[in-house]
């Protein structure tokens, strides 16, 4: 995502930048982070999940594609209705991992790996004056991302193929 009046700015909106890497570990914490750590009083959910589809590379098949993005819009993003209840209390959303990410699996040719993590979600209301105000959640998400030469860099960026996409999150229960 770029804006034609200058950079885009993903810290600006209270998310998490995507890194540029080959190394999955480090970009799988960030992938799982990434589709918990938002700001309703900066961004819209469409904004949002548009900003995460950057993260995507697409597969092979453009169904399986299209349904990775469902995935990621119907069952690991908040609900709309969720959305709107944060967004009316001006609210923020802020992951703390429990315990550890697992361990990477999935074949040594870098086509893709999977990890999972739990997360303790705080959903926070924007007035800075109420500290006790608020809720949590605790969520596993799933992620799987391709560091191979078939990732395809999101235009406008200094990635370039091999570097790590994510293919698709998921939630796990």
């Amino acid at each position: 995502m770029t804006d034609p009046s200058g950079p885009f700015d993903p810290e600006a909106k209270g998310w998490v930048v995507e890194p540029i890497t080959t190394d999955p570990e480090k970009y799988v914490t960030a992938a799982l982070e990434a589709v918990l750590t938002f700001d309703t009083r900066n961004t819209s959910r469409e904004e949002f999940l548009a900003y995460l589809e950057t993260w995507m590379t697409p597969t092979t098949s453009d169904k399986v594609t299209a349904d990775n993005k469902r995935v990621l819009a119907n069952q690991v993003l908040l609900s709309e209705g969720e959305w709107a209840t944060l967004t009316d209390l001006q609210g923020t959303s802020t992951p703390t991992l429990v315990g550890e990410v697992s361990p990477l699996e999935g074949p040594d040719d870098g086509s893709y790996k999977v990890a999972r993590a739990t997360f303790d979600v705080t959903m926070r209301p924007g007035d800075p004056s109420d500290e006790t105000s608020g809720w949590m959640q605790t969520r596993t998400i799933g992620v799987m991302v391709q560091c191979s030469d078939a990732s395809v860099p999101t235009p406008g960026t200094d990635q370039k193929p091999g570097d790590c996409k994510v293919l698709r999150w998921s939630v796990n229960s």
